[in-house]
């Protein structure tokens, strides 16, 4: 069976980015400073830095909002890690393949569509 993991950086004090989210500063002015701890591994051995290489070795898909995926492709130029990478939007639209995987986009829509194929009874057929 899978596990489904919550990964997100998060200020003592609730903040998640800096102020003034846009294209100029998609992690808000100064937001990075929250997310430090994930990509820096100059020192061996501390602890986040290997719970951030064992997440990262583990990824299986990444989910993202609508938001994210406007604001992170250009920076990003990829998908965030090398697996399927879902987009949770209103807006229907094709999937954009990436150079290591690609971004699916999925619309209440198309999990309704999903759910419903698998609701159907099987249908018996004579011959």
């Amino acid at each position: 069976m899978s596990k489904v993991v919550l990964n997100a950086s998060m200020s003592l004090d609730g903040f998640m980015t800096g102020p003034d989210v846009g294209p100029e500063h998609p992690m808000g002015v100064g937001g990075e400073r929250l997310h430090e701890w994930l990509f820096d591994e100059s020192v061996e051995g501390r602890p986040d830095v290997e719970v951030a290489r064992e997440m990262s070795a583990t990824v299986g898909a990444v989910v993202v909002g609508r938001r994210t995926f406007d604001l992170g492709v250009e920076p990003w130029g990829d998908v965030p890690y090398p697996v399927p990478c879902f987009v949770l939007t209103h807006e229907s639209r094709e999937g954009l393949p990436m150079a290591s995987g690609m971004f699916t986009f999925v619309t209440a829509r198309s999990r309704a569509r999903s759910s419903s194929r698998r609701r159907r009874p099987a249908t018996a057929t004579s011959c």
